[in-house]
């Protein structure tokens, strides 16, 4: 069985998941980053078997993965499955999907989610040791449902179906709101991690374009901490990524 699992990641959580559901399962494929199709206009795929594992944005699905799912074209109807990282809660996420890609033909199999350091919200370095070793269990338990092709369909309400066709590419306002620090040494870390290939450097300081994800790989990976988010919500939070990924698995999304 030909399977794609498909990822987008800012903090390396989403990667990491993928990585290891992938090298769980029976029939291993290959790990794919979403964001290397953003400028693609259809993306074909003959697998019989595909995964897309994202983290939770605002309860929803980020804009980046629907506007992914729907240039994807199976061959034929695949198994499909689904894994949301998140922080405080999942909301409709899964529904919301589920919705989204009936609305593109395809059905979802089975969706999962696995708790994990936030990138907006932020949890103790201690809970959020506690939520990445518990992982290990939650994929264990995820991969064993994958390869047993366990459906478990979502529960779609109209309401629901409504909001899952509709999403704003490009997010504007407070989520792209960036501010740069005096501390800004102009490394270019900010430019290499962003998966949407979205920040230029001019004079050696960052400029964003209007292409963002709002992942916040540019905050949680710049060496000197040089950059904040204009959104309230994370106010003074420290830098987060995962342990086990680098900042060149992240830079390996570019398109």
């Amino acid at each position: 069985m030909k399977t794609e699992v498909f990822y987008f990641s800012g903090t390396g959580n989403s990667l990491f998941i993928a990585k290891e559901i992938n090298e769980s399962l029976s029939n291993p494929g290959e790990l794919i980053p979403i964001a290397k199709y953003i400028h693609e206009s259809a993306v074909y795929t003959d697998a019989e078997m595909i995964g897309f594992v994202f983290p939770v944005y605002m309860g929803s699905v980020p804009w980046v993965v629907k506007d992914f799912i729907k240039k994807i074209k199976p061959q034929s109807p695949p198994y499909i499955f689904a894994v949301a990282t998140f922080n405080s809660h999942t909301m409709d996420c899964m529904p919301i999907l589920s919705g989204f890609l009936k609305s593109c033909s395809m059905d979802l199999s089975l969706g999962e989610a696995i708790v994990m350091p936030g990138n907006a919200k932020s949890s103790s370095p201690e809970e959020n040791g506690k939520r990445i070793e518990a992982s290990a269990q939650r994929i264990i338990e995820i991969a064993k449902k994958i390869n047993n092709q366990i459906v478990e369909p979502q529960s779609v309400s109209a309401k629901i179906a409504k909001k899952a066709v509709s999403y704003r590419k490009k997010p504007s306002g407070s989520f792209t709101k960036y501010k740069l620090l005096p501390s800004c040494n102009g490394c270019g870390m900010c430019k290499r991690v962003c998966p949407m290939a979205n920040i230029e450097l001019n004079n050696k300081k960052p400029s964003w374009g209007d292409n963002c994800a709002a992942c916040l790989a540019c905050f949680h990976w710049c060496p000197q901490n040089a950059i904040k988010w204009g959104m309230p919500i994370i106010g003074n939070r420290p830098q987060y990524h995962h342990p086990n990924v680098t900042a060149k698995d992240i830079s390996e999304q570019h398109p």
